[in-house]
């Protein structure tokens, strides 16, 4: 879907927005399994393994969503991360009549 030059400008402060929060969340993951390590609730090799899949789990998340971000790509994105509640709904009002029509028809489909 295009949009128009406000509207990407919109999109890519919310998909701005939307990964510093799926950051904040991988590295909260991150910390919980160093945790606990270091409280002896896992062994060393069990929690080296953990992080190692969960950074790379991550890793391929970020790169599926993020990666090639093009603006023919932004409306898709944005949709992702309300419908992930990675970014409130209450953001899609910056948008134009429009595509907040699209986005909450596309969202009640889902």
């Amino acid at each position: 879907m295009d949009l128009s030059k406000y509207d990407k400008k919109v999109a890519r402060e919310l998909i701005e927005k939307g990964l510093e929060t799926e950051f904040e969340e991988g590295l909260s993951e991150f910390a919980d399994i160093i945790a606990d390590w270091q409280s002896g609730k896992t062994s060393t090799k069990d929690s080296y393994y953990g992080l190692f899949k969960s950074v790379a789990e991550f890793d391929k998340h970020i790169g599926r969503r993020y990666d090639r971000m093009r603006g023919s790509n932004y409306f898709w994105i944005v949709l992702q991360l309300f419908v992930d509640k990675k970014i409130p709904v209450s953001e899609m009002d910056r948008f134009s009549p429009d595509v907040q029509m699209r986005f909450r028809f596309l969202i009640e489909e889902l």
